[in-house]
């Protein structure tokens, strides 16, 4: 997960805690001088979180320094970003132990609280995009139905129009797509199998179940042997001792 202090010039920002440090910002020219190693040792040790990526520890010392000076805009800047790092930190906690459910309701909370910051929203979104990918994969490799994997496909497809870097998944989704038409032949005819049988078993007991259930077998298979001796038994074109119980007007 992207750190949001990664674009920030170190030297810069050094400059701007030095400056912070030496010049406090504030309307009232009269103010009460600080304990001798407040300020400095605060903006050391605050660089120094930073640089550690020790987020928790450099919030903590934004928010000392922010209450001994508290109109200075950096820094109030600087606490807004490290609150999100370490939301943001501790929803990739949740991610690292395969909690991504928790890991959104982490950022959630922190949205509600902190208000729709643009890097807690897309942390979220970042993670959603990941929930997502995980799913199409697990269903890809292990699909439950054909049209459900090529669902799966489909979506996985459309991300990796979006996002350059899920390309490695063009041959795998390729792969699928063709795996998908022939699980879904396979259960086409297994379907046709079985509502055949039942329209035998109707048959054979004279039940009017029987044509309803061949009209649906003609339409999705009309090439299906029972369809085909069916209609020859309508036409009179042909015995069929299986559809003689059934009253035909």
């Amino acid at each position: 997960m992207k750190k949001n202090l990664n674009n920030m010039n170190k030297y810069l920002l050094l400059a701007a805690l030095a400056w912070t440090a030496l010049f406090p910002q504030g309307c009232s020219k009269q103010v009460a001088p600080d304990p001798p190693r407040s300020r400095s040792r605060l903006t050391l040790e605050l660089f120094e979180a930073l640089q550690a990526g020790d987020h928790k520890t450099a919030l903590a010392k934004v928010e000392r320094l922010r209450s001994i000076d508290k109109t200075n805009l950096f820094l109030a800047q600087l606490q807004n970003i490290e609150t999100d790092n370490v939301v943001i930190k501790e929803a990739g906690e949740a991610l690292k132990k395969y909690e991504p459910q928790k890991a959104v309701k982490i950022l959630d909370k922190a949205i509600k609280l902190h208000g729709q910051r643009d890097s807690l929203l897309d942390a979220k979104k970042q993670i959603i995009s990941l929930m997502e990918l995980n799913s199409c994969i697990k269903e890809l490799k292990n699909p439950s139905n054909a049209l459900s994997m090529a669902k799966a496909a489909v979506t996985l497809k459309k991300m990796g129009e979006s996002d350059k870097s899920l390309k490695v998944f063009d041959g795998f989704i390729k792969d699928s797509i063709e795996r998908a038409y022939t699980l879904e032949k396979s259960e086409n005819e297994r379907a046709f199998f079985s509502l055949a049988s039942d329209i035998k078993a109707c048959s054979e007991n004279g039940n009017w179940a029987a044509p309803y259930m061949l009209a649906e077998l003609a339409l999705e298979s009309p090439s299906n042997p029972l369809v085909e001796e069916y209609t020859a038994f309508l036409r009179k074109q042909g015995k069929s001792p299986l559809f003689t119980k059934l009253i035909i007007e």
